[in-house]
């Protein structure tokens, strides 16, 4: 249960919010051609401007570059999710036997049934991070705007991943896991 609603959640959200985080991610990446020119020389005025140039440029389809990435990270989220429910479980299943028994909750007890919700928490999405990262250094790459008037570099998710191991090696799909854990 907590898979599939993760998924579908998962789903959704990338396809209906893909446009903003593509616009997002051009704005991040636009740079003044000229130093100190204060705005002047970038590519983008505001969002509604690059939304505008990317249909203008690469059509409707552009605003869903990276949409393929976003689907694989589902299973970063889901990953999480599902390991997070199985660690509560595990933990609810400690505290029901420690009442069966007739014995009271001890302070370590409290402490366990407390701090082992909060350490599930961390553990679980520091494992389906640091599992399916790669995902985030694709779909950024494959949002990139394309070099003027050239095609994109990345044809699509595989080519990327693939692209990406070939130039730069294994460690460059880990490129700014530190903050996003954080």
């Amino acid at each position: 249960m907590h898979l599939c609603a993760a998924a579908c959640a998962g789903i959704v959200t990338g396809t209906v919010t893909n446009p903003i985080w593509l616009v997002k991610t051009r704005l991040q990446l636009d740079r003044a051609t000229v130093r100190g020119s204060h705005g002047a020389g970038r590519q983008y005025k505001n969002s509604f401007d690059c939304v505008k140039q990317v249909v203008r440029h690469e059509g409707f389809r552009g605003l869903y570059r990276g949409l393929s990435a976003s689907y694989l990270g589902v299973t970063e989220s889901t990953l999480q999710w599902v390991l997070y429910e199985r660690m509560k479980a595990y933990l609810a299943r400690r505290k029901a036997n420690i009442l069966d028994a007739g014995k009271p909750m001890s302070g370590w007890d409290e402490f366990v049934d407390t701090g082992g919700k909060l350490g599930a928490a961390g553990t679980a999405k520091l494992f389906a991070a640091a599992l399916t990262y790669p995902h985030e250094v694709i779909r950024t790459r494959l949002r990139q705007r394309p070099k003027n008037g050239e095609r994109p570099k990345y044809t699509g998710l595989i080519h990327c991943f693939r692209t990406i191991w070939k130039e730069e090696g294994i460690v460059s799909m880990y490129g700014g896991l530190s903050p996003h854990l954080v």
